[in-house]
């Protein structure tokens, strides 16, 4: 259809408002489609050009009001989980070397972790106890669940680096570690957590202040 042919189409429609709000039909849609194609009419394309706030106002006003809900993008639901999606997003990412920024990121984000007082706050926030689903009554042995504890865990944490994942007795670095109480962990409740009171050793050096002559002897 030609331009003239359009321009006085519109002007005879000009205040004819009996077509207002109705839909075209799936024929009329594929026949206009079909006339646009012939005649090389294609709409400008959108690709890469972000909407306005104002319109991504309306899509979301428009889904709500139909009922529209995203599906789930976690679990085995999301895409990239599929052995296809993924094999075509390595193909796709093939050759295509990391600028230096985007190693510089990936680089910190691995070594990154949590501050103290957050993983304490997340420890509390966290159900425990009775709160939890799986709670049993209190099954646990009180020196388990403490040892297993965050507390107990950034206890243990501190005293590796402060020296410096060094066994205090041998000098080897490295390799299995304990953090050993000086103080013993079962007569001196009050200094459990203390800085101080944490030694780093390596198994066998553990083993013979201990006394312990059991080669399977493994502490958490």
């Amino acid at each position: 259809m030609s331009a003239e042919s359009r321009i006085r189409m519109a002007l005879s429609q000009k205040g004819n408002t009996n077509r207002r709000g109705k839909k075209a039909s799936p024929e009329t849609r594929r026949r206009i489609s079909e006339a646009n194609q012939r005649n090389g009419n294609r709409p400008p394309s959108r690709l890469g050009v972000p909407n306005t706030p104002e319109q991504r106002q309306k899509i979301r006003d428009t889904l709500r009001r139909i009922g529209h809900r995203p599906p789930p993008m976690y679990g085995d639901a999301n895409p990239s989980k599929r052995p296809e999606v993924r094999l075509k997003i390595s193909h796709a990412r093939k050759g295509k070397p990391l600028s230096e920024d985007h190693k510089r990121s990936l680089s910190l984000n691995h070594y990154k972790t949590h501050s103290l007082e957050t993983r304490l706050n997340m420890s509390k926030s966290s159900h425990r106890g009775a709160e939890h689903h799986f709670w049993k009554g209190g099954v646990t042995k009180p020196n388990h669940a403490i040892r297993h504890s965050v507390q107990y865990r950034i206890w243990r944490d501190l005293v590796y680096r402060r020296d410096d994942f060094t066994c205090q007795v041998c000098g080897t670095r490295g390799g299995k570690l304990h953090a050993h109480h000086v103080e013993s962990f079962a007569n001196h409740h009050d200094k459990r957590f203390d800085l101080d009171n944490g030694q780093t050793l390596c198994i066998d050096c553990h083993r013979e202040i201990h006394f312990f002559a059991r080669q399977d002897y493994v502490q958490v």
